[in-house]
C-alpha cells in the first residue's frame, strides 16, 4: 500500500539539480571586475571561516549581515551544534517558483492539493493505491 508521502515525493515540483558553485568559482567571481585579487578573496574568506569558528567556540553569536546569524546551541544531553538563522533578505530572494531562473521540474503540479495527488497516484498506480480511511483515495 502506497503512502501520501510517496505520492508527494513523486509529483511535487522540484528544482532540477544544477551546477554547484564551489569556493574556487566563488572566489573567481568575487575577483572578476574588481580590485580584489583571487588570492586576497581566498584569504578573506578563509579568515572569515576561521573567525566564525573561533567566535562560536567562544559562545558568541555572529551576525553576517545579508547572510544570517550563527549561534552556538547546547542540548540537554550536552551535545553542541551551530544554529543558523538565514537573513530575511536572503530568504526572500526566492519566494515563488516564477522568481527562479533555474529549471523547475513538474512545474505543472504547482498548487496540486492532497486530493489531487491521491487521485493521480491511484489512477497511475491502481495496483498500489493510497489508502485513507480504509478506502483507496478516501478521506
Amino acid at each position: 500500500m502506497a503512502t501520501l508521502i510517496q505520492a508527494i515525493a513523486t509529483y511535487r515540483p522540484r528544482v532540477a539539480k544544477a551546477h554547484t558553485v564551489e569556493l574556487g568559482e566563488l572566489i573567481e567571481r568575487l575577483s572578476r571586475g574588481s580590485l580584489v585579487t583571487e588570492s586576497i578573496a581566498r584569504l578573506v574568506l578563509a579568515d572569515l571561516v576561521r573567525e566564525l569558528k573561533l567566535s562560536l567556540k567562544a559562545g558568541q553569536q555572529v551576525n553576517l549581515e545579508g547572510i544570517g546569524i550563527f549561534r552556538p546551541e547546547i542540548s540537554l544531553d550536552g551535545s553542541a551544534r551551530v544554529v543558523m538563522r538565514m537573513d530575511k533578505g536572503l530568504k526572500q530572494t526566492l519566494r515563488r517558483a516564477d522568481e527562479l531562473d533555474g529549471t523547475v521540474l513538474r512545474r505543472e503540479n504547482i498548487g496540486m492539493d492532497r486530493a489531487a495527488i491521491i487521485a493521480r497516484w491511484n489512477a497511475e498506480h491502481p495496483e498500489d493505491p493510497i489508502m485513507t480511511d480504509g478506502a483507496p483515495g478516501g478521506g
